[in-house]
């Protein structure tokens, strides 16, 4: 491909230099090399932009870059080139590149997981199929597999899988085959037939290591630790997730051409933080696809939440990883709108109870206004609408995308006074919390006041101090 790349380069036609690029782009996308891509995709639009390019490879280029862009984990961007050149196509009356940009956009919705945009592509995607070349038969299959896997179908999902593995083979196009092959994985195994799941899955990497093709590798490493994680074999899903992190680290992979299942990325995830593996990647990832927790009420502080509170030892919001400042008197009410909100157990709490603690004295409408706008402030000082949900008058902070260290500590509380065959190391968890960030003066001092400890009275000064002292004292003992 390198040579081919620069004999066209050299070439007086500059059609065919673009043509070369073309192929490449989707040469090395297979390969897992999105370096070379993103020095191809560049070089192609100096060239387009440097004369009069005749359509076919403006359509062309929309559809590369739409491939591209959908392969290392985009879909806004790519379904906008699809849309675009789609639209070109028609203005132009030249469809010769309408399949494969269809495709890209059904590649694109399933990165973003939108069911019904998927769902409206592979039915594009079907009626431009034709009847004689295998290939899109086999991306179409494939395509049609991932959908009914993502959505749970999973009889079907390995119905259109092994169809695709036929086609493949029958095509010549090993790539394909593995991919496909991956699909009627993940459908055995979700269907309980790991022995066969696992043979697909040893089929596919014997095609990555014959192919060369990284990103093939990759995918297969993540199928990997999912399938041992899954079956309590935590040491070869460790292995495994080293390994297929430290890749994704050094070649800057996310997601990989459509799959897309939000529940294994999250477990991986989880399990990647909790053994310091490869942190800063994983933490990137978490946050380019805006994953949650699979096990939210588990995850520590290392999950990178759009926000987490402190309210042991002292107050203060950590924002997207930084904290947050405040001054003057303007953000005051909103920061007691969210302290009473911790205090008050932060789910389902109703504007009652909210303007009661806030504005004892307001009545009515005066009362309700009040409520409105501070939780509007609220929300716009957060920046992130999924953190406070208003719904039927109750307030709630998402567990999903907040953490606070009183519900952390909390549960470990409970967790450790539960029956001592159910404790394990959970002693120790809240000797973390005792030792970090000042806690052991906050909790002591909730000991020996009777529970008229700083920390809660600042954020409800009405809270009972014959609980606080109870959960409090109980956390030392638990000690």
């Amino acid at each position: 491909m390198e040579r081919a790349l620069s004999l066209a380069k050299n070439s007086p036609y500059s059609s065919l230099h673009l043509q070369a690029c073309l192929n490449a782009v989707i040469y090395y996308v297979w390969k897992g090399d999105f370096e070379a891509c993103t020095i191809i995709v560049n070089d192609a639009k100096k060239i387009l932009a440097s004369r009069a390019a005749p359509p076919i490879y403006l359509i062309g280029m929309k559809a590369a870059k739409a491939y591209f862009f959908a392969s290392v984990g985009e879909s806004e961007r790519p379904l906008e080139l699809v849309s675009e050149g789609l639209e070109l196509a028609a203005k132009t009356g030249i469809h010769i590149m309408d399949f494969w940009l269809v495709s890209y956009g059904v590649l694109s919705a399933l990165n973003k997981g939108d069911r019904d945009l998927i769902a409206r592509y592979l039915g594009d995607e079907k009626s431009g199929l034709g009847t004689v070349r295998r290939i899109p038969h086999v991306i179409y299959y494939h395509q049609l597999s991932w959908f009914n896997l993502l959505f749970g179908n999973l009889f079907d999902a390995g119905i259109y899988a092994k169809k695709a593995v036929a086609l493949a083979r029958e095509s010549g196009v090993p790539v394909g085959e593995a991919w496909s092959r991956l699909g009627l994985a993940e459908a055995l195994f979700g269907s309980g037939d790991y022995v066969e799941a696992l043979e697909e899955l040893a089929n596919a990497e014997k095609i990555s290591t014959k192919t060369g093709s990284l990103i093939l590798e990759f995918v297969c490493g993540i199928i990997r630790a999912d399938f041992a994680f899954t079956r309590g074999e935590e040491a070869s899903g460790l292995k495994a997730l080293q390994k297929t992190f430290a890749l994704g680290r050094r070649t800057g992979y996310v997601l990989a051409l459509g799959f897309w299942l939000s529940s294994v990325w999250s477990r991986l995830c989880s399990k990647a933080l909790e053994a310091d593996i490869e942190a800063e990647y994983t933490k990137g990832i978490i946050k380019k696809l805006g994953l949650v927790p699979d096990d939210f009420l588990a995850a520590d502080e290392n999950w990178p939440w759009p926000l987490k509170v402190y309210t042991l030892g002292k107050f203060e919001i950590i924002k997207n990883g930084d904290p947050v400042f405040f001054t003057g008197k303007v953000q005051q009410k909103p920061l007691e709108m969210l302290k009473a909100l911790i205090a008050l157990g932060g789910e389902g709490i109703s504007e009652g109870q909210l303007t009661d603690a806030l504005w004892p004295e307001a009545e009515g409408d005066a009362a309700h206004v009040s409520f409105n706008t501070t939780l509007h402030r609220l929300r716009k000082l957060i920046e992130n609408e999924k953190t406070i949900q208003l719904r039927e008058g109750r307030v709630t902070l998402d567990r999903k995308h907040c953490w606070v260290d009183v519900w952390a500590f909390e549960r470990v509380l409970g967790m450790a006074s539960g029956p001592k065959k159910n404790r394990g190391g959970k002693p120790s968890a809240l000797s973390q919390y005792y030792n970090d960030r000042e806690r052991h003066q906050y909790l002591q001092g909730a000991v020996s006041s009777g529970g008229q400890s700083q920390a809660v009275v600042c954020i409800h000064p009405r809270a009972p101090k014959e609980q606080i002292s109870i959960v409090y004292k109980g956390g030392l003992r638990a000690l």
